[in-house]
């Protein structure tokens, strides 16, 4: 009996902490950000930062922000954009009242990291089944 609550606690324990590491890595790399009826999902590889992430998404789901997260594009004139794409998806949940409800769009987004150019492109949409009918 006494080594059955000892394996207990220890699996306890076990659970409690690699939960804890989930929560802190998804919060420090957060790839999913949610809104009301949408999902923005960045690839696992991205190289985008976290506050890149972040206006990006804001910036696909509610458009142009007034936020300016580095320099004017004067200075790539001279010395040319350092740019780089990615793909971004867009889950729109519950959008049409029929099977498949929802609709996955991707985009082609491009930065550059010496200016404020942000280009995000629609390269896909579909219909996908992610949540069920009312």
């Amino acid at each position: 009996m006494r080594k059955t609550n000892i394996f207990a606690i220890t699996l306890l324990f076990i659970m409690l902490l690699s939960f804890s590491i989930n929560i802190f890595a998804t919060q420090n790399n957060q790839l999913v950000f949610e809104y009301e009826n949408m999902s923005v999902v960045f690839e696992s590889d991205t190289t985008f930062s976290v506050t890149e992430r972040e206006y990006i998404a804001d910036m696909l789901v509610y458009g142009e922000s007034d936020v300016t997260l580095v320099q004017p594009r004067s200075w790539c004139w001279l010395t040319g954009h350092d740019s780089k794409t990615e793909y971004v998806t867009i889950i729109t949940h519950k959008k049409y009242d029929t099977v498949p409800r929802c609709l996955e769009e991707v985009y082609e987004v491009t930065t550059c990291s010496k200016c404020d150019l942000y280009d995000m492109v629609l390269i896909s949409g579909m219909r996908i089944a992610c949540c069920e009918e009312d």
